[in-house]
């Protein structure tokens, strides 16, 4: 197998995570990583480059697509592609990727934890759909359908899904991706781009903005007003379940799930995934130190200022991998 990493000239693929303008968007810096046998494409990894004090730092995007190889073949592939990055020496370590990506396997030498995703199968009717959300979820919708809570898709409520999903995130000390690089994407890529706002008299409840290509939906940004009315985020979802199928999108991917876990928080958020009849597809996060002293100096000045580790690193130590 042969690898190449591409910064341009790269072949379009109908996925979101590998489009450029989504690359864009997180990073001026990108490209892909691409797995050949005999000049025929068979995996690709989209990645960003980012620099932070005095280091480079390569964060992938996705985990492997896979076009024409095997899962057999994955591990190679990752093998090779670290093999290559240390060949170019530019690239002081590859970081924990973001949520969405959850990998069936890891390169050898990486640091790792088990992490997964809770995903909804929209191939089922909307009957069975609907049928296996957990009972308290549907009780709660057709409550919030009986006090008058309506969903809204479209450019329209942007602003209004934005500034509900910023404030959440802020009473999180978490932020949002700037407002006028999602209105970019949004307005180059407006086919892979779901923005929902549930209301309640006119005023926004609950709100998400999902990436979308023909396999996954992906539940990247969502937030809830301060006085959420009962069952309107719930609702947004159902609304979100219907309007993929709708579109042909094969699975809606809630985004991220703790395997080792005892944070309450973070229990309740996964079990309000759980019970749209999501199945917990596990694997793992992987980060790479390329450069270890570089890696180690950028690990403890990370966990100074954020107070802890990363997803990997938390994980890891609670189950001593």
């Amino acid at each position: 197998m042969k690898i190449i990493i591409k910064y341009d000239n790269f072949e379009e693929l109908d996925y979101i995570l590998t489009n450029p303008n989504y690359l864009n968007m997180n990073s001026e810096e990108y490209g892909w990583i691409c797995g050949y046998e005999d000049d025929e494409l068979l995996f690709v990894m989209p990645f960003l480059e980012k620099r932070k004090w005095i280091f480079r730092y390569m964060q992938i995007q996705s985990e492997t697509i896979i076009l024409k190889g095997s899962k057999e073949d994955e591990k190679e592939f990752l093998n090779l592609a670290i093999s290559e990055i240390k060949q170019d020496g530019k690239i002081d370590f590859i970081s924990q990727p973001k949520t969405n990506v959850v990998f069936d396997t890891f390169p050898d030498g990486a640091i790792y934890s088990p992490f997964g995703s809770y995903t909804v199968d929209l191939s089922l009717d909307e009957e069975q759909l609907f049928k296996n959300i957990h009972t308290k979820h549907k009780n709660v919708i057709k409550r919030a359908i009986k006090n008058g809570v309506t969903v809204k898709f479209g450019y329209e409520v942007f602003d209004d899904a934005y500034d509900t999903i910023s404030g959440t995130l802020s009473r999180n000390n978490m932020s949002i991706i700037e407002k006028q690089k999602l209105l970019r994407l949004y307005d180059t890529n407006s086919k892979n781009f779901l923005v929902g706002c549930s209301y309640l008299e006119g005023k926004p409840q609950g709100a998400a903005i999902i990436l979308y290509d023909n396999q996954k939906g992906y539940y990247f940004w969502g937030g809830t007003s301060e006085d959420l009315s009962l069952g309107a985020n719930n609702l947004l979802h159902w609304e979100i379940i219907k309007k993929l199928k709708s579109l042909c999108v094969k699975y809606y991917d809630f985004v991220g799930a703790r395997i080792n876990t005892n944070d309450e928080r973070l229990l309740g958020i996964q079990r309000f995934k759980s019970r749209f009849g999501a199945t917990l597809n596990q694997g793992y996060l992987w980060k790479y130190p390329i450069k270890k002293w570089k890696y180690e100096l950028f690990m403890m000045l990370y966990k100074y200022k954020m107070k802890k580790g990363d997803i990997i690193d938390q994980e890891k130590d609670n189950i001593n991998l």
